[in-house]
């Protein structure tokens, strides 16, 4: 099978780690015949060679980015200069060709956010996006999903696309375990000036919800003044003295983090999965997370829900975990190996590759 990948976005954040994460190892599989890479060369080379050599591996040089009109409007000469027909064309995202899409075709489409949280996007990003949505659910052979909630959202939408979605979760890396005693004492080095601390991570667009995160801290300080808060991304502004914003962009460095906070803080208002409170109970944390939206379906029983506008019962929760209250510990699975079984990046690409499989075969462009 020869398989059309879209990579623009090979290097983006979440998006980004779902490219490399689903079709690398598509390059060892000897079911796959060719993978035709569209996006930079200064993004994908440097991936390929952390791959290792493959001669499967191509690239078509596409610099445009995602969710632009030139891009749209480049993707007909892109296709006519591609050589042979790739079997099926994958794109990780729903920002698809809506002129001369490539036949077959599947799409992902992780969330609903531009929608769901308007108040996030200014209306012009979110009157495109709605264009580009309503032609991958049009266009595509098959819709993948990372959950049943953004299912669930997705038929909301369309319900005549029920026959063709389907839900692939997202997976947890490898890196994301327990560190050794070495890994940890040498991570203590590094970051234990900043212990006790707990851990939240993200944009400060509003559905992050991370203002909670630090009325929750300042809440619980009074009665645990050593405790800190470390925060991974840009921040909300000004911080208090007892916070730190850090930037990790490794999984070691995001895996010692975990793994040293006395507890992960998720608390978001609108997720399509939510992987970090799962890459954060990989690594033996204990999680404190929002009861909505796709949360509860992925960390199903693996950590503590709470409602996201509810600083008071946050607080009261870390407090307990603090105290080493029983029916807290029960709450998060104590340390029961079996709670720390999380679903991996490695089976979500098998899964997504048999879907790739089931709809190949020769097919005309669709305009």
């Amino acid at each position: 099978m020869r398989i059309q990948v879209d990579a623009r976005m090979v290097r983006a954040g979440g998006i980004g780690r779902y490219i490399r994460e689903i079709t690398g190892p598509w390059l060892d599989d000897d079911r796959v015949e060719a993978i035709r890479f569209l996006g930079r060369p200064e993004d994908l080379e440097p991936w390929f060679q952390s791959l290792g050599e493959s001669s499967k591996a191509s690239i078509a040089v596409w610099k445009d980015t995602p969710y632009s009109p030139v891009a749209q409007l480049r993707w007909p000469r892109l296709r006519q200069r591609g050589g042979a027909a790739p079997d099926v064309s994958f794109f990780p995202h729903y920002d698809v060709p809506l002129l001369y899409h490539p036949h077959p075709s599947v799409v992902t489409i992780h969330d609903l956010i531009h929608f769901k949280v308007p108040r996030a996007f200014p209306w012009w990003k979110r009157q495109a996006g709605l264009v580009l949505l309503k032609g991958a659910l049009t266009r595509a052979s098959r819709i993948l999903t990372v959950s049943e909630y953004s299912r669930g959202d997705i038929l909301g939408l369309r319900p005549d696309v029920m026959e063709k979605i389907e839900v692939v979760p997202n997976g947890v890396s490898q890196a994301f375990r327990p560190p050794t005693e070495v890994e940890r004492r040498m991570a203590e080095k590094r970051l234990g000036h900043l212990r006790p601390f707990v851990l939240a991570m993200g944009n400060p667009r509003p559905h992050k919800n991370l203002q909670l995160v630090l009325e929750v801290v300042e809440r619980v300080r009074g009665k645990w003044p050593e405790l800190r808060l470390v925060l991974v991304g840009p921040g909300e502004g000004s911080m208090p003295e007892w916070a730190e914003t850090v930037v990790a962009d490794r999984d070691q460095d995001f895996r010692d983090l975990y793994a040293l906070s006395e507890a992960f803080l998720f608390p978001s208002l609108y997720e399509g999965f939510g992987l970090p409170p799962l890459e954060a109970v990989a690594c033996g944390t204990r999680v404190l997370a929002s009861d909505r939206t796709s949360v509860p379906e992925v960390m199903a029983g693996r950590g503590l829900l709470l409602d996201p506008l509810d600083s008071s019962a946050w607080a009261e929760a870390l407090l307990s975990l603090r105290d080493g209250t029983e029916s807290l510990e029960n709450a998060l699975g104590g340390d029961e190996a079996g709670q720390r079984v999380v679903p991996s990046w490695g089976e979500a690409s098998r899964l997504t590759l048999a879907i790739l499989l089931a709809v190949a075969g020769e097919g005309e462009v669709v305009a």
